[in-house]
């Protein structure tokens, strides 16, 4: 994904909610984790605070790997994330089992979806989850999923333990970005502290 997927989603935070956005790049495939959350920390040191955090999908266990290195140095805000398998993805490490797919999947996304290291959330900012239930995605290729899911992520794979709140809203992983519900919900928690 390019980030220009969530440009709905920051058009709206900034008319919406005031809040002033900045996209944050990176390579899933050839970054790593140190580099990538040293370059997230420059950013966020760089802004004048509250900073506030927004990942999607991968983008948020980045965020979450950020706050694990580097979380008491950071300037004040909030957290949300959308989408993001924090306890792993099913549908990854079924990909991750086809030929060839380990590699297209690139190192950084099979140790953060695959391997999955345990979270639990113990910094003391606020941060709100927001996962889908429209299962349109990944799933229907992998073989679909047990349980509420988005298509691509399962509800209960976004369960960060310690969280502050979580929402679940009828939407497809792909399409977070688009949602006027997903943009309004992230909105109000990053200004509140809690979702509507």
């Amino acid at each position: 994904m390019t980030g220009l997927e969530l440009l709905p989603l920051r058009q709206r935070l900034s008319h919406d909610f005031g809040l002033e956005t900045h996209q944050f790049q990176y390579s899933s495939l050839f970054g790593d984790e140190a580099g990538t959350a040293a370059r997230l920390a420059a950013l966020a040191h760089s802004l004048s605070a509250p900073v506030h955090f927004l990942g999607h999908s991968l983008g948020g266990l980045l965020i979450l790997d950020l706050f694990e290195r580097q979380g008491a140095s950071l300037p004040p805000g909030r957290v949300v994330l959308m989408g993001s398998p924090v306890n792993g993805a099913e549908a990854a490490r079924t990909l991750s089992g086809w030929p060839g797919m380990r590699t297209l999947l690139g190192a950084m996304p099979h140790r953060q979806l695959v391997e999955a290291p345990r979270r639990i959330w113990r910094q003391p900012r606020a941060l709100g989850v927001i996962a889908g239930t429209t299962p349109l995605g990944l799933g229907l290729v992998t073989g679909g999923f047990d349980g509420p899911n988005d298509g691509t992520v399962q509800v209960a794979e976004t369960q960060l333990e310690g969280r502050t709140a979580m929402v679940t809203l009828p939407v497809a992983h792909a399409g977070m970005g688009l949602s006027k519900e997903v943009a309004h919900q992230a909105g109000t928690f990053l200004t509140s502290g809690e979702f509507d």
